[in-house]
């Protein structure tokens, strides 16, 4: 798998981490850092595009954002790397990512009119064929790539509505907002059965599996993804 990543070119890839459960387990967290540093840098030098998650969730809550890590809630992985190669920043104060590479420019200038439409940052990833989503100690057979939110927002499903999260970004002083597709944290919400579609994907070679030195990673092919849940989704709101 990683000499599998390291070959790929020319592709826009998204990099979701988690590495609480190895952090709880073990004491390698250098040994990881250090061997996802040079996947990256590979990934970087191989003309791929690198998008990373820089969200901050805590926004509807404290009506403040910035560029600084203390408004990332995305994970330690993501804060190191970011300290290690000169990424730039999308504008919207949650739903923010950190882009570097050839499509950086096409990628920041997106609209992002709602947080997971079309031309929202993983909206445009999810319809594009030359994305992939890198999982690096993400539940392999569960995680859902946020792309099951592009599914939602298109099909308009009937547990979740409109929300304009407002406030403002430390940084330059300017007031901002992020519209979502959101529901009620404390309703019960359908059973998305992700591990069905993802199981499926496995087999058709179209997301991968592989258990590093230290860590497992992932590799799906994030259109693919998408357009399954287009599918199912209508299915289980029956």
């Amino acid at each position: 798998m990683l000499k599998f990543i390291n070959k790929l070119n020319n592709k826009n890839i998204i990099i979701f981490s988690d590495l609480l459960s190895l952090i709880t387990k073990e004491k390698k967290i250098k040994a990881v850092i250090k061997e996802f540093e040079k996947i990256v840098s590979q990934l970087i030098d191989n003309n791929n595009t690198i998008i990373l998650p820089t969200y901050n969730l805590k926004f509807p809550s404290l009506k403040k954002t910035g560029y600084g890590e203390n408004f990332i809630t995305s994970g330690t992985m993501i804060k190191i790397i970011l300290k290690k190669f000169n990424f730039k920043r999308t504008k919207k104060p949650m739903y923010n990512y950190a882009v570097i590479g050839p499509n950086s420019k096409k990628i920041i200038n997106l609209k992002q009119t709602t947080a997971w439409g079309d031309d929202s940052v993983i909206g445009y990833l999810s319809n594009n064929k030359d994305t992939l989503g890198l999982g690096v100690n993400t539940d392999l057979l569960s995680f859902t790539w946020v792309t099951i939110h592009c599914c939602e927002e298109t099909l308009k499903v009937p547990y979740r509505f409109w929300k304009t999260f407002r406030g403002k970004n430390l940084d330059n002083g300017k007031n901002v907002y992020e519209k979502m597709f959101v529901r009620h944290l404390d309703k019960e919400i359908v059973d998305l059965k992700q591990r069905n579609i993802l199981n499926k994907l496995h087999k058709e070679k179209k997301l991968f599996i592989k258990k590093g030195r230290h860590v497992n990673y992932s590799l799906i092919y994030l259109k693919e993804y998408y357009l399954k849940n287009l599918k199912y989704l209508p299915k289980i709101l029956k």
